[in-house]
């Protein structure tokens, strides 16, 4: 073969490699934005979360005792501690009680990302979170339904800002590194 056909082939193999490190490039910083704006969401989403001072049953109303008196539950956030950000089924950050986001700080950022998907995925994993979430009609006298729904809708724009952002950085990274 002359050194050109070889150059060339070599040229091919080398340019391939480059793609599939531009890619896990590209997947990392599409993930770091993923996860940071679902950080983002579920904050906004626990300060709206419904807050209550009743003890609230499995099937979302609030349980009252035989004299129709709402029964005391001076713990209060229990639907807003039990906001979670989850990615490829390892919990990212969980809230708490007191309306703070406790970060799992032992997650590998860097690690290969499993499947083509990235998929964060952010709840409240109460029993009766959804009921809350969905029944507009209830009064609540701190948050309100839509506690989800309503901050990702008014954040859409710049979450795929973000997505963008990373995606550009991470780009430029990686090109000035190849020159």
């Amino acid at each position: 073969m002359s050194n050109s056909v070889t150059g060339f082939f070599q040229g091919i193999d080398n340019f391939g490699r480059n793609l599939i490190e531009l890619e896990e490039h590209m997947k990392q910083a599409a993930r770091k934005a993923a996860i940071e704006n679902a950080l983002h969401l579920l904050s906004e989403a626990m300060q709206q979360a419904p807050l209550y001072l009743g003890q609230i049953g499995p099937d979302g109303d609030l349980l009252k005792d035989e004299d129709g008196n709402i029964v005391s539950d001076h713990t209060g956030g229990k639907l807003r501690a039990s906001g979670t950000v989850v990615h490829q089924e390892i919990p990212i950050a969980v809230g708490d009680e007191n309306g703070s986001i406790n970060v799992n700080t032992k997650l590998d950022t860097n690690t290969r990302i499993i499947s083509q998907k990235i998929e964060v995925l952010v709840g409240f994993n109460t029993v009766y979170a959804m009921k809350q979430h969905e029944e507009v009609g209830y009064r609540h006298v701190e948050g309100k339904a839509k506690y989800l729904e309503d901050p990702l809708k008014e954040n859409a724009e710049a979450f795929a800002r973000n997505v963008q952002t990373e995606l550009r950085k991470a780009l430029e990274k990686y090109t000035n590194r190849q020159s």
